[in-house]
């Protein structure tokens, strides 16, 4: 009978320490995806405003994939460096975005001047040109 008891104990005491590890291991896991998801956000602005996320992306994976292993140490240490990577991109491409704003609607008011332009300088080089080609010739009197 003490044999059952201290095996009934034992088991126990293992679902106990089992439950607590899945418990601890699930925050661990919605910790870290909470985090993974920001940087798939953020990745993906970046992306939109025309930077190359490649590199960055197989950070992530690797991140990931430590995750995955149990090395969540150096998961944490990859996604602290990414996260910070990822901040110091999305600081230098706000001006960037802003800078590539003006520049389409710059370009898109030039090719709107070129036909104003076009209308009025066309005839006046058509007719500098017909003058010019024209200023040798002779006018002869009439006969009357």
């Amino acid at each position: 009978m003490p044999r059952r008891v201290a095996l009934g104990v034992l088991v126990l005491v293992v679902l106990a320490y089992l439950v607590v590890q899945v418990y601890s291991s699930g925050s661990e896991w919605a910790s870290f995806d909470e985090r993974v998801s920001r940087l798939v956000e953020d990745l993906g602005v970046l992306r939109e405003r025309g930077v190359d996320v490649s590199g960055l992306v197989a950070e992530l994976n690797r991140a990931i994939s430590l995750a995955e292993r149990g090395d969540w140490s150096g998961a944490y240490e990859e996604l602290s460096r990414l996260e910070s990577r990822v901040s110091q991109l999305m600081e230098e491409t706000e001006g960037a975005e802003t800078m590539l704003a003006i520049k389409k609607y710059a370009e898109a008011a030039l090719l709107l001047l070129v036909p104003v332009v076009v209308y009025i300088a066309l005839p006046r080089v058509y007719l500098l040109l017909w003058y010019r080609a024209r200023r040798d010739w002779v006018v002869e009197a009439g006969k009357d």
